[in-house]
């Protein structure tokens, strides 16, 4: 397992601070927001594919084209791996169809410290389509080592939030500034 290639953007991204809400030494909240010209319900449909704007480099397997994640209760945001094997990285506990995903788990090499978190993808109607709404909140940290955390997965969760914005702009529409 390539465990030290993810685990890498995660420890060495710079902090994007103005998206950092809180940090403490348990527990941080990260929240990015995208304007996006697509209906709320568009963009849904996207986000339950993270296979199709996720980073390959931001996975165990390398290959974005291994996640999925399935939108019913006690759903998968999982991974699959060339071997057979499998990372759950999150448990979807939460789904409104065309407005809003909750997940709960430990995303990616959060999962390798006693963490815990809650990561919600909401969308909502506005101007000239829709506007998405990302937080993560992460509670656990017995090493003290929260806010170390909170700049790293903010950067990587943002980058993550910048290529779902692409993506929908890929699909042939005119983004809004």
């Amino acid at each position: 397992m390539r465990l030290g290639l993810f685990l890498a953007p995660f420890l060495i991204a710079s902090p994007a601070a103005a998206k950092v809400v809180s940090a403490s030494p348990n527990a941080f909240h990260v929240r990015h927001q995208a304007t996006l010209v697509v209906p709320a319900e568009e963009a849904y449909a996207l986000l339950g594919q993270p296979s199709q704007w996720w980073n390959g480099e931001h996975s165990y397997s390398l290959d974005a084209a291994n996640f999925y994640m399935t939108l019913k209760p006690g759903g998968c945001f999982c991974e699959t791996m060339p071997d057979g094997g499998f990372v759950e990285h999150m448990r979807v506990i939460g789904v409104e169809p065309g407005k809003s995903i909750l997940l709960s788990g430990p995303l990616g090499p959060l999962r390798t410290v006693p963490a815990s978190g809650i990561m919600s993808w909401s969308l909502e109607p506005a101007a000239g389509g829709s506007k998405l709404v990302f937080d993560f909140k992460v509670t656990g940290f017995p090493a003290g080592d929260g806010a170390t955390w909170a700049g790293a997965v903010d950067g990587v969760i943002g980058e993550q939030v910048k290529r779902f914005r692409s993506r929908v702009v890929s699909k042939g529409r005119r983004d809004v500034p």
